[in-house]
Parts: structure tokens; sequence; C-alpha cells
């Protein structure tokens, strides 16, 4: 597989409007021990693997259970919100996918969620045809900002680094794409509480602006 150019999307968050699920989740989980949390506590944790997330929560709230107890508990409390709820995908999404693939620009998925809830979700929105190439942190057993999981993307894509565009909205996810000497773009969606983005090479509010024009003028 082989092509000078790559588009990179984290999933959760970027394509998909799935973060508030995760959050509430954690939420959840917390107030079930008698603890008071926001969904506010649980932003900094987008973008990392349910490993690192539970830790650091367990830590936090000083919760009684091992972090395997909690991540059972967390999947549980998560699968119920997904059953229950409808997940969309961010606004301009589609159009924006659309667009470059009629530019022939090549695409690929690199997310800390689990494979198979990956495939479900771009399978159930209709998006998973877009692209050549889906990769999750469970395969290559490291968490953002580790930058290993866009490395080898690129990697098995065929390309260098220094020809990939990321498109990421939590610091982690951030820092993980300049880690790997990518270019970056950082999605800050207006509805949730603004988190560090400053180490991405641009923010934006409307994906829309990564057009096929866009890709050829930051990685040429």
């Amino acid at each position: 597989m082989t092509d000078n150019r790559l588009v990179i999307f984290d999933m959760d968050g970027v394509l998909i409007d799935s973060e508030k699920f995760y959050m509430k989740s954690e939420q959840r989980v917390v107030e079930s021990f008698g603890k008071k949390a926001s969904i506010s506590d649980f932003r900094k944790y987008c973008g990392m693997t349910q490993t690192n997330i539970w830790s650091g929560i367990k830590s936090d709230f000083d919760l009684p259970k091992s972090v395997d107890e909690l991540k059972v508990q967390g999947k549980e409390s998560l699968e119920y919100l997904f059953e229950t709820e409808p997940v969309e995908l961010i606004s301009g999404v589609l159009e924006t996918l659309k667009g470059l693939k009629e530019g022939n620009v090549p695409m690929a998925v690199a997310s800390s969620t689990g494979k198979k809830l990956i495939l479900e979700h771009l399978t159930q929105l209709g998006i998973k045809d877009y692209f050549s190439l889906i990769k999750s942190a469970e395969e290559v057993g490291a968490s953002k900002p580790n930058p290993k999981i866009f490395l080898e993307t690129a990697k098995e894509f065929g390309v260098t680094p220094d020809k990939c565009l990321v498109v990421e909205d939590s610091t982690n996810g951030i820092l993980a794409a300049k880690h790997a000497d990518m270019y970056c773009l950082a999605f800050s969606n207006p509805e949730y509480d603004p988190i560090d983005q400053s180490k991405a090479d641009k923010i934006t509010d409307d994906l829309r602006v990564l057009t096929p024009k866009f890709v050829e003028a930051v990685i040429s």
C-alpha cells in the first residue's frame, strides 16, 4: 500500500461524538461509590486507553476497587449508554470524508478505543469504507501520548511521518502526533469544555477546513 500522503483520524471526539458517553460512564462509576463528580472532571482522560483512564480515576477519587474491576464496571456502564442513547457523527465529518475521497486523499483511523468498538461505530454510522486502514492502540501496545500508533499506521501504509496529517482533539493525541513528527490539525468542539490543544499546528472548530487543497498545502 503506497501513496505519498496520508490523513490519520482519531475517532472519539473527531469522527464521532462519543466523548460524552465515556465521561458520563466514568462519572456513573465514581458516583456508585458515593463520591461526587462532574462531567468536566473526566475531560482530561480523553484520548487515553481504558487502563490509563481507570488508573488515573482510581487515584484521583481514591476508589476501593482494582483497576481491572473498575475497567469491567466502566465497560458495563459504557455499553449501557451506547445501547440507550444514539451515537452521532461530528458535524461536518461526512462532507470532509467525501471531499477527501473525491480528491484521492488516503485516510486511516488510529484510535485508543478497542478495535471491535471502532469497527462497530464506523460501520453503524456508515463511514468505515472511507478508510484504507483502521488501527487500535490495543494492537500496538502503547497509549497516546506515545506516538507508536501513528508511526505504526504510517509504516503499514508505506508513508513517512512528514507525509502524514493527523486530526486529533485530545491533548494526549496531539502530543502523540507531534512526537511522531506529523502535522496535527486539532478539532475543538464548541460543545465541550476547552482543553489544551496548544501543541497542534492548527486548531479549528469546523472539520470542513480539511480539504484536499489544505492537505496538499501542509504535507506537499
